[in-house]
C-alpha cells in the first residue's frame, strides 16, 4: 500500500512540475533544467590548475558541430556565435557541496571548461554538449585537455592552440 501511495506522489510531482514548466515557457519565463556535471581533469595538470571557468553556452545559430567553434583567436567564448547561459569561476579543489552552475535553461546547451594556471592563463579546455531537460536529471561529464600542443606552428581549424603562443587558428 505504502509503494502505490509513493507511486501516486511522484506522478503528481511529475505533472506538477511539467505544468510549471508549461506554464513558464507560455509566460515568457525561462524553465531551469536539472543536470549532475562531472569534471575531468588529467592527472598531470591536477597540480597546475588552480581556477575553473565554467559557462553554459546557447548557440546563436544552428551549429553543426559547436565545440570546435566556442573558441575565438584568444580561446575564450566566442561570443560572436553563443549566447552565455550561465557562468562561474571557481578556485580548485571544487566545492563539494553545491551546483556549479545554477539557473541552466532546458534544451541544447553547450558547456565549456577552461582550466587556468596560477599566472591566470588557459592551460587545459573542454567543450561537451548535452540536453538539459526539466523532468530529469542529464549527467554531463565535461573532460578537459590540455590547451596547448606544443607544435612548431599553428594547425588551422582545429580550435586548438597548436603552437602554444597563447591564441588559437591565428593567421588562417
Amino acid at each position: 500500500m505504502r509503494g502505490t501511495a509513493t507511486r501516486r506522489l511522484r506522478a503528481l510531482l511529475a505533472a506538477a512540475v511539467g505544468m510549471l514548466a508549461a506554464a513558464m515557457r507560455l509566460s515568457g519565463c525561462v524553465a531551469v533544467g536539472h543536470f549532475a556535471m562531472e569534471i575531468v581533469i588529467p592527472d598531470d595538470a591536477k597540480d597546475d590548475v588552480v581556477q575553473l571557468d565554467l559557462y553554459a553556452l546557447i548557440a546563436e545559430d544552428d551549429l553543426e558541430a559547436p565545440c570546435t567553434e566556442v573558441q575565438d583567436e584568444r580561446g575564450e567564448v566566442n561570443d560572436q556565435s553563443f549566447r552565455i547561459a550561465a557562468s562561474t569561476s571557481s578556485p580548485l579543489p571544487l566545492p563539494a557541496d553545491g551546483p556549479l552552475l545554477s539557473e541552466v535553461p532546458t534544451g541544447r546547451i553547450v558547456f565549456y571548461g577552461i582550466g587556468r594556471d596560477e599566472d591566470g592563463d588557459a592551460i587545459l579546455r573542454g567543450c561537451v554538449e548535452a540536453d538539459i531537460d526539466v523532468e530529469r536529471d542529464a549527467r554531463v561529464t565535461l573532460e578537459l585537455e590540455w590547451a596547448c600542443g606544443g607544435a612548431d606552428e599553428e594547425l588551422c581549424g582545429n580550435g586548438f592552440d597548436d603552437d602554444c603562443d597563447g591564441l588559437t587558428d591565428e593567421e588562417c
